[in-house]
């Protein structure tokens, strides 16, 4: 997603989104229809979650929450590229739960070579999507 003042909340943008030249609103779509979080892809060394500011979802008269999150994926096969600006990333791939009972979702990274989840974040809590940056973030605006 190219809008530049995109809330980082965890992960990184290694290399310059993909975007379409126009507003095509699809945002606003996936806003309208209530998504709580999309997993993007095709950038193969981004591997962040973020929030545009200021959005919120309006359904009937209940109150309006953030979202939806946009969660890049990074790069997990070794058909594509893993590395940008010469330098070279392990291979990773997103993972997502979900608990049905609880409304809870998460996700996070696992990486190449590693054995710890990487960059966990909580991104909805009840059923509500949450925005609540990590302790010592700075919103890392982009």
């Amino acid at each position: 997603f190219g809008y530049r003042r995109l809330n980082i909340r965890n992960g990184h943008r290694r290399e310059p989104t993909e975007s379409p030249s126009i507003n095509s609103c699809f945002y606003d779509a996936l806003v309208k229809e209530g998504i709580s979080a999309l997993g993007c892809g095709h950038d193969h060394v981004n591997d962040f979650c973020a929030l545009l500011p200021q959005q919120t979802q309006r359904d009937g008269d209940k109150t309006p929450q953030p979202g939806p999150w946009l969660c890049y994926g990074g790069g997990s096969g070794f058909g594509g590229y893993c590395s940008f600006g010469g330098k070279r990333f392990h291979r990773r791939m997103r993972v997502w739960e979900l608990d049905t009972n609880t409304g809870r979702l998460k996700t996070w990274t696992r990486v190449e070579y590693a054995t710890d989840r990487v960059n966990e974040l909580v991104l909805m809590e009840s059923g509500a999507v949450i925005d609540s940056p990590e302790e010592g973030d700075e919103a890392d605006t982009v």
